[in-house]
């Protein structure tokens, strides 16, 4: 089958969710029906299930066979289907569809009788319009719609639904507006007001669940389709939540994209389990090409949480000891300054006053000589300055420890195993297409090679592969347990630090915390100045909850990730512009106190 995925129509934020080749999730905007998503198997016919109540609601309106939202009442009786208890009792239209009770629809077909219930499917296009039933058991009034007969697609669930929006069934009015009102979900999702019915049932011995209708927001109506495994119920949930969660994205991307004039972000949400994939602009200028889940970002200094997992990884493989100095596995900084530190000193940034960025002088290779003749402004675990030489100087000794050189060590002991396909310190020639640009205003820029590049600011991923980085820092119990235990010992508090505890790659905040404290940790006085440090004995937030995030740039990028893992939430947002690091919290803060707050 062929599957296609379209690019979301500028300002109508809706939710594109990623599914097996069995899924499908298909919405259009109903007034040009112009694709605003297509994914999966959309042209499968199905059964219609319970979604039928639908069309059925549309004809008994229009005959005269239904009169308003509570009439007529018809009462149960014995013989009828009663598969949920809720349903032996009796029932008006109002409770037909919130119960979805098979009974009262059987009646409905029953008043319109064989002749006008096939010609009102056949006029409605519906499907293969096909009411006959069961082959010889005449039961096409009765079963037709329930995994018999009658069989539609997602994509022609989607034409129907068109022809509903825009009133083009010829139906009465009225009809109309009874099956909307009979149609609506009680509050609104994330400022969209929805209109939609469940179906569950199976089909080929697979459990099948849909849910379809429209949305609309002030002008705009966009009309959806969606099926999957599970029950109606359950589609349902996962399609509201998206819709709520692609809403609170939405609010806080697109004005921030608007205020920085980007080119292009490329967001990504993980909440309770499960991904959420938001796309905005575009990757390059020069082909427009737009940006996806799978377009390649360089992270800048994100990709420090990696590069310290790379040494508790060596840690927990018992090559390396935090507490070990940096001339155990580098021996030319023997009797340095350097080496009075430990590598967890390196790692959080308490070595003894490192400095931002090597000196303009130092090129690649001639790190270690820099740090021979390094002198401290502190003493070891004093003071905390942040700082790419520091972090550097520890990946450099992890990949020692592990010998190998620091590039192939993640490539092949850390991005694998994490699942992390799509990542890379040097983007290989299969991948280049992928590889957005950067942009300084209207420069082209991509990094330029620098002392412990690859260490402190060298990854380039996509938002599906560090999302896969973030759900495993919040949940990692599918990793191997060495593994586990490499991201754990990154999670450990080691020092306080003006407003921030400061761990190995990431900085951590309790949780709840206000968005003026989460800012200050990333302000320049954080990143250029000395700012006293105190060691924790805690190995943990005592009961509470904690945030972890990590900002990073280079000269044409802006990444931040952050996640909560109490809360079962985390955020990746890339950009191929460079912008404020409070902006970037502030958008990711907003997102954090709509979904988890």
């Amino acid at each position: 089958m062929k599957r296609k995925i379209f690019a979301l129509l500028a300002g109508l934020g809706l939710p594109l969710l990623a599914y097996s080749a069995e899924h499908c999730l298909a919405m259009a905007d109903a007034a040009s029906g112009k694709w605003l998503a297509h994914d999966g198997v959309c042209d499968k016919r199905l059964p219609p299930m319970s979604t039928f109540k639908l069309p059925l609601a549309l004809m008994g309106y229009d005959a005269g066979v239904l009169w308003d939202e509570h009439a007529p009442v018809l009462p149960f009786k014995q013989g009828y289907v009663d598969w949920r208890p809720v349903w032996r009792q009796s029932h008006d239209p109002s409770s037909w569809m919130k119960e979805s009770v098979v009974w009262y629809s059987q009646q409905v077909t029953l008043q319109l009788g064989e002749e006008r219930f096939a010609s009102y499917v056949k006029r409605f296009d519906y499907g293969n319009a096909d009411v006959s039933g069961d082959p010889g058991k005449n039961n096409g009034l009765s079963e037709s719609w329930l995994g018999s007969s009658l069989r539609i697609s997602p994509d022609e669930q989607i034409a129907f639904l068109r022809r509903v929006v825009n009133r083009g069934l010829d139906v009465k009015p009225n009809a109309y507006d009874m099956a909307r009102t009979l149609v609506k979900w009680p509050e609104q999702v994330g400022g969209w007001q929805v209109f939609g019915k469940t179906g569950s049932g199976s089909d080929g011995g697979r459990e099948l669940g849909w849910y379809v209708g429209w949305l609309e927001r002030g002008g705009q109506r966009v009309v959806f389709a969606q099926v999957g495994d599970g029950n109606g119920m359950e589609v349902r949930e996962s399609f509201l939540r998206g819709l709520k969660v692609r809403s609170a994205v939405d609010g806080a991307i697109r004005p921030l994209m608007a205020e920085h004039g980007m080119p292009g972000m490329a967001v990504a949400v993980t909440l309770d389990g499960k991904p959420y994939y938001f796309n905005y602009g575009i990757a390059s200028r020069e082909t427009n090409a737009p940006v996806s889940k799978n377009t390649l970002f360089e992270i800048g200094s994100v990709s420090k949480a990696m590069t310290a997992t790379l040494a508790t990884w060596a840690q927990a493989q018992g090559k390396l000891s935090l507490d070990a100095h940096p001339s155990r596995f580098l021996p030319q900084l023997k009797g340095s300054e350097i080496d009075k530190a430990t590598l967890l000193h390196l790692g959080t940034y308490t070595a003894g006053g490192l400095k931002l960025q090597f000196p303009d002088d130092v090129r690649e290779g001639r790190e270690m000589a820099f740090f021979r003749a390094w002198k401290a402004d502190a003493a070891p675990g004093a003071k905390r300055r942040y700082s790419n030489p520091s972090i550097g100087l520890l990946g450099h000794a992890a990949a020692a420890a592990l010998r190998k050189d620091f590039a192939t060590a993640m490539v092949s002991e850390i991005f694998p195993r994490f699942g992390m396909n799509n990542t890379y310190e040097d983007v290989p020639e299969h991948a280049m297409a992928n590889y957005a640009w950067g942009y300084k205003g209207d420069l082209q820029v991509r990094v330029n090679p620098g002392p412990f590049d690859a260490e402190a600011y060298g990854v380039k991923t996509s938002s599906a592969d560090l999302l896969r980085f973030v759900q495993a820092n919040i949940d990692p119990g599918r990793l191997e347990p060495s593994m586990r235990r490499a991201v754990a010992a990154t999670h450990v508090p080691y020092f306080e630090a003006g407003p921030l505890v400061q761990g190995l790659g990431w900085e951590q905040y309790p949780y709840p915390v206000s968005l003026e404290r989460l800012q200050s940790g990333s302000a320049p006085s954080m990143t250029r100045e000395l700012v006293a440090a105190k060691r924790l004995d805690a190995r943990g937030a005592a009961g509470g909850a904690t945030l972890f995030h990590k900002t990073g740039s280079t000269g044409g990028f802006g990444a931040y990730a952050v996640f909560v893992p109490k809360k079962k939430i985390g955020i990746v947002m890339l950009a191929n512009s460079t912008y404020p690091n409070e902006d970037r919290i502030k958008a990711a803060y907003t997102i954090l106190q709509q979904l988890a707050p």
